[in-house]
């Protein structure tokens, strides 16, 4: 009978440490789950400061961005400089207002059936009228046209010595180094090698507080609410630096 009794014990045990083992397999699926797990850029730097990192190569081939400023440079050149456009008409009583809102010293490009020719607004002597929408068909086309790069930076290349000073110039290249890494590090290349090594991690954390709890305060691993609430904690830290680290990675220092 007491052998009876033993192995029922023993068994009602096993099951009750396999439900709480599937417990934190459960919870260690989660946290591995909401963490994030794509690498991110691991530099922080800013203009006219140190680069305190050793020198930094590049490690494949990309193109330097243009800055924000630079682009925007581009686009107000072209918006002051855009070519305007009139038609040749033959009614000498039209006032054009777009024409007399320009300076004598302005150029305007004049359609004459299927030519074209440029003038300044002071020689002009046709009757002509503004062309809407040709002129703004050759602005869209010129902004169109503004390419966002201004150069290349091979594989190997140095990108910047150790305690060199970052200037603008080099600032654009980290920048465009980092918009790159990002694009071209795809989770999908690393996520399952990564996802398995974060949930073995993980699960060995879990398991070995769990093991803890068995051996040395039985009252919590005895208590299913107790083990459950202390799961839903660590579950919500991770969950909340998980946030923060989207939002800004340097936050969690």
């Amino acid at each position: 009978m007491e052998k009876r009794i033993r192995t029922k014990r023993k068994l009602a045990e096993s099951f009750g440490f396999i439900g709480r083992l599937i417990m934190f397999i459960i919870a260690a699926g989660i946290i591995v789950a909401i963490f994030p797990s794509k690498p991110s850029f691991k530099y922080e730097y800013a203009v006219n400061s140190y680069w305190k990192n050793n020198n930094l190569v590049s490690p494949f081939d990309f193109l330097i961005q243009k800055s924000k400023h630079e682009l925007q440079n581009e686009k107000n050149y072209i918006l002051q400089n855009k070519k305007i456009y009139f038609d040749i008409i033959d009614d000498d009583t039209w006032y054009d207002k777009e024409l007399n809102s320009l300076s004598f010293d302005d150029k305007i490009i004049i359609i004459d059936g299927n030519f074209a020719y440029q003038k300044k607004v002071g020689d002009v002597i046709e009757n002509i009228r503004y062309n809407k929408e040709k002129t703004e068909e050759a602005l869209g086309s010129q902004l169109d046209d503004i390419v966002e790069t201004k150069g290349l930076v091979r594989k190997g290349e140095l990108i910047i010595s150790k305690n060199e000073i970052i200037d603008e110039d080099k600032y654009q290249v980290l920048e465009s180094l980092r918009a790159e890494y990002d694009k071209n590090i795809s989770p999908i290349n690393i996520r399952s090698n990564q996802i398995i090594g974060q949930f073995i991690l993980t699960l060995i954390a879990l398991v070995s507080m769990l093991f803890f709890f068995k051996e040395i305060t039985t009252e919590i691993y005895q208590d299913i609410k107790k083990l459950v609430f202390i799961l839903l904690l660590i579950i919500l830290m991770v969950g909340i630096t998980a946030l923060i680290a989207n939002i800004n990675p340097y936050y969690i220092y």
